[in-house]
């Protein structure tokens, strides 16, 4: 088995990337989104834990998200974000889904998506067991 050489891991350096269509901005429209990197990836993993309730613990808010991720993989030719946060934020819809639909399948987000989704169904079922 042979071991991986730098030359060999610094190919994992470069992020992969899809020019994605946005019909909705004009027929040859096209946004380039780029995988995120790893620090990024732990921002995107903690975003929905950053804020903190009256006793202190982190609460689960996953709003904002979609926002986050742009912002950090809608880019130009020369690989710059395009989209602040609050930019990304306020984006329509109709532009914003198929570039969070390019980020989490070229970043393999959906998995993730999937555990929000379960955490925010538990975090709201023992809010409504408490109240």
């Amino acid at each position: 088995m042979a071991v991986l050489s730098k030359a060999d891991a610094r190919a994992a350096l470069t992020l992969p990337y899809e020019d994605v269509p946005v019909p909705a901005l004009g027929p040859d429209t096209r946004i380039r989104v780029r995988c995120l990197t790893a620090l990024e990836k732990d921002k995107y993993d903690m975003w929905p834990w950053r804020l903190k309730g009256e006793d202190g613990k982190p609460v689960f808010n996953p709003e904002g998200t979609r926002g986050l991720v742009l912002s950090m993989t809608c880019v130009d030719d020369d690989f710059q974000p395009i989209f602040t946060a609050e930019e990304a934020n306020v984006l329509r819809s109709d532009v914003a889904e198929p570039l969070f639909d390019a980020a989490q399948r070229i970043g393999g987000l959906n998995a993730k998506v999937e555990e929000l989704k379960k955490a925010l169904g538990a975090a709201q079922a023992g809010a409504s067991r408490t109240t």
